[in-house]
């Protein structure tokens, strides 16, 4: 268990070198006010899923199929709308995650049924399919209307998915399941803190969450080879530090800090701390793209080259291709971006066959209100 702060230590600002990120863009045919929320890709298909917000507490999801990456086609989606009453979907379906891997991609989530009163019931479900383009939907384990399946991973031959009971109480566990075909699913034990990111590294799994109680927040980092039995550490930040992003390079896992330094925004500083054992942890030089105020987006490393999204007024990427040591600086602008509406809508960074993408999505004024048009940005 951690004494001190990794934090106190003296901030240390890396060097800045290497090339400027440039970007290609895609737009992919989802649903107009649907960007891309989640990706996956095999060798031979690329799987998009977005959602956009139609009526209260309902959503609508749409998904595309790309042979490359680059040429797309809407297809049906197991997150189908169902019969509409006054125009809203009487069921409708909620994805949260979706991976590929050993000739499957699979998705998690709920399907949400309306019923003539309004009344609304959630049922967990999974999602397969060897194509993207076709999918078959299985029911999971669990109590009618409490299951909501948060995140999904592959640790060797078997799939883990996290999720978490509802019922308008803080959550203080987070359930796990796994399964080895992505149709029969079974518990797998229960992690005693509220996650926020499951990883699968080179030496098996890491967990990342925090325990709340009486206004302190504990944060929690977690290992496992097996998805049962896990070892933890109380990562000694503090409330005002949260983990805003988390990315992992082989068997190394870099936190991404935000470290409110005099508890007023405008002075959050953003640190990066390492670990290769998933408990212990060390500073790392700060990008020096990173000022004071800034927010911290998605970040992932992909073949060796890292990426942190930088949220600011002028969104900006931080890239470095040495784990670290040197990172460029790019504001996200310029053709690629068509950021004349505003900024690009920005979800996460994904592995899209060897490739490393920003997916989200780009704003349209098709008249007097702005709406998001699914993208995907490719790294040049």
């Amino acid at each position: 268990m951690t004494a001190t702060s990794p934090l106190s230590a003296p901030p240390v600002t890396a060097a800045l070198g290497g090339p400027l990120a440039t970007f290609n863009r895609v737009d992919v045919p989802l649903a107009l006010s649907a960007p891309v929320n989640l990706v996956a890709a095999s060798p031979s298909d690329v799987v998009a899923i977005g959602w956009r917000a139609i009526g209260a507490a309902r959503q609508s999801a749409s998904t595309a199929v790309s042979a490359d990456g680059q040429q797309w086609r809407a297809v049906n989606t197991a997150w189908s709308d169902g019969p509409t009453v006054d125009g809203l979907p009487r069921s409708f379906g909620a994805p949260r995650a979706l991976a590929y891997a050993d000739g499957i991609f699979v998705s998690v989530g709920v399907r949400v049924d309306v019923a003539e009163d309004g009344r609304s019931t959630s049922t967990a479900i999974a999602a397969r399919s060897v194509d993207g383009a076709t999918w078959a939907s299985i029911d999971l384990p669990a109590a009618p209307d409490s299951l909501l399946p948060t995140q999904l991973v592959r640790l060797g031959s078997r799939w883990v998915m996290a999720a978490e009971l509802w019922g308008g109480t803080p959550q203080r566990q987070t359930l796990l399941f796994s399964s080895s075909d992505g149709r029969t699913w079974e518990s797998s034990g229960t992690l005693d803190f509220q996650l926020q990111y499951l990883r699968t590294t080179a030496a098996g799994l890491f967990a990342m969450g925090f325990r709340g109680e009486n206004n302190s927040t504990q944060w929690i980092t977690a290992t496992s080879i097996d998805a049962r039995t896990w070892t933890s550490s109380v990562l000694n930040l503090g409330a005002t530090s949260p983990v805003q992003s988390v990315l992992v390079d082989g068997d190394q896992v870099v936190l991404i800090v935000s470290e409110d330094v005099t508890g007023f925004s405008k002075d959050r500083r953003a640190r990066l701390l390492a670990s290769r054992d998933g408990l212990s942890w060390q500073t790392m030089p700060t990008p020096p793209c990173f000022v004071a105020g800034d927010y911290v987006g998605p970040a992932a490393a992909v073949g060796g080259t890292w990426a942190i999204v930088i949220d600011a007024e002028t969104e900006r990427l931080a890239v470095s291709r040495d784990q670290g040591t040197t990172w460029s600086c790019t504001n996200l602008t310029g053709e690629a971006f068509e950021a004349r509406w505003g900024p690009p809508y920005l979800i996460g960074i994904s592995d899209v066959q060897g490739k490393l993408a920003l997916v989200g999505g780009r704003t349209i004024e098709p008249g007097a209100q702005s709406n998001w048009v699914a993208a995907i940005w490719y790294l040049s």
